[in-house]
C-alpha cells in the first residue's frame, strides 16, 4: 500500500473481489484532480496500467480501457481483466514471494535491455513471468493520495451511478497480449518517464490465462 486516503471498507471489497475473481493481483483505480480544473478528477497512475490488450490506461476514469468489454464492465463499475495495475494498494497473491527464488521489488535489468519501468510494472511482469497471470481492477473502489482530492470525490464522481449492470460479476478471464507499452524513465534526473512509447515483450513464459 501507499501514502494513500482510502476507507476501510474499500480493502475489505479488495480482499474480497481478490477471493471471489480468483486474482493474484487486486487493484483500485487511483485518481487526482486536474492541473487547474481542481473540481475535474481523472485517473492518476498511467505509467503503470495497461490494459488487457497492453495499452497504456487512459485518464478518463469512465473510460480507462478502450478494449470493449473492460470498457463495458468499467462502466457498470465491475471488476475487468488487466495486463498491470498498482493504483496506489493491491491486494497480491502472497505465494510467489515464499516459492523457490522469490519475487521482490525490484529495479528494471538495463543491462540485457529490458524497458526501464516503474517497480510495480515489473512485479506485474514477474508475476506473468511466475504464471500468476489473473490481474484485475475494482473499478468501484477509488483511491487517492491528497486529502483536497478524497473530499471531492463524493461531490464529483458517482461510485454506484444509476446503471443497470448486465453482466456478471465474475471475470470470465482471457489470455494476455504479446506485448506491451512501455514508457522508460532513464536517468536520475527525472520524476516521470524520459523516453517515448515502445512496445515491448514482458514474459518469458508465455501469455495463456488459466
Amino acid at each position: 500500500m501507499n501514502d494513500i486516503y482510502f476507507c476501510r471498507n474499500d480493502i475489505l471489497e479488495l480482499i474480497y473481489q481478490s477471493d471471489f475473481q480468483g486474482s493474484d493481483f487486486t487493484c483500485p483505480l487511483d485518481f487526482h484532480s486536474v492541473r487547474g480544473y481542481v473540481n475535474t478528477l481523472e485517473f492518476r497512475d498511467n505509467w503503470v496500467a495497461r490494459d488487457i490488450e497492453g495499452y497504456v490506461f487512459d485518464k478518463e476514469l469512465n473510460s480507462v480501457s478502450y478494449h470493449p468489454e473492460s470498457k463495458l464492465r468499467n462502466e457498470q463499475r465491475l471488476p475487468f481483466q488487466v495486463q498491470c495495475s498498482w493504483n496506489g494498494v493491491a491486494v497480491l497473491n502472497s505465494k510467489p514471494f515464499y516459492d523457490k527464488d522469490p519475487l521482490r521489488f525490484r529495479r528494471s535489468r538495463v543491462d540485457t535491455g529490458e524497458c526501464s519501468a516503474s517497480e510495480c510494472s515489473l512485479l506485474c511482469n514477474d508475476f506473468w513471468d511466475r504464471g500468476y497471470r489473473r490481474i484485475i481492477v475494482v473499478p468501484e473502489i477509488l483511491v487517492s493520495y491528497r486529502l483536497q482530492n478524497a473530499v471531492l470525490l463524493g461531490p464529483k464522481y458517482n461510485l454506484t451511478p444509476n446503471i443497470t449492470r448486465t453482466l456478471e460479476e465474475k471475470i470470465k478471464y482471457i489470455d494476455g497480449p504479446e506485448k506491451v507499452s512501455c514508457y522508460s524513465l532513464e536517468g536520475t534526473e527525472f520524476d516521470s518517464p524520459s523516453q517515448s512509447e515502445k512496445w515491448v515483450n514482458y514474459t518469458s513464459s508465455g501469455t495463456k490465462v488459466l
